[in-house]
């Protein structure tokens, strides 16, 4: 490509870069996210802590965690002069119950005499 060609492409492109920018800081301006009449309503959060809860979280005791399993001692079931039965579970079946039939609520209306 020749020199003049080059020109062709980079001037309008700068041309077009420039603007954008331009039209960029432009549109941030015109368009804020914070309404005037609300920059007067806020008020700003005081910088004050509860000064003894503070202490007291950092006075707490430390506890880590021992990541182990306590065994319990196991009694041996050959030793045992009790046997372990089952205990028996109830096995009656729930009777259902029987339901009102519902009634179209068009019925209802034309048998009140409200529709045609």
């Amino acid at each position: 490509m020749k020199q003049k060609d080059f020109l062709i492409i980079l001037v309008p492109a700068f041309i077009l870069t420039i603007l954008w920018v331009v039209f960029s800081i432009y549109h941030n301006y015109v368009t804020s996210t914070i309404k005037d009449p609300l920059t007067f309503q806020t008020i700003p959060i005081d910088g004050k802590f509860d000064k003894l809860t503070i202490e007291n979280i950092k006075n707490r005791q430390r506890v880590d965690p021992l990541y182990e399993l306590l065994t319990l001692p196991s009694t041996d079931s050959s030793t045992s002069d009790e046997e372990i039965t089952p205990t028996p579970t109830d096995t009656q079946e729930p009777t259902p119950t029987p339901t009102e039939e519902t009634i179209p609520t068009e019925e209802v209306i034309l048998d009140e005499g409200l529709t045609e």
